[in-house]
């Protein structure tokens, strides 16, 4: 997992990676 791009927050919710921030 590339929790590091990800948003605050993107890393404390899981299920908010999924939608949006999956669509690189």
């Amino acid at each position: 997992m590339a929790e590091k791009h990800l948003p605050k927050g993107a890393i404390d919710d899981p299920s908010r990676i999924s939608p949006e921030d999956a669509i690189e």
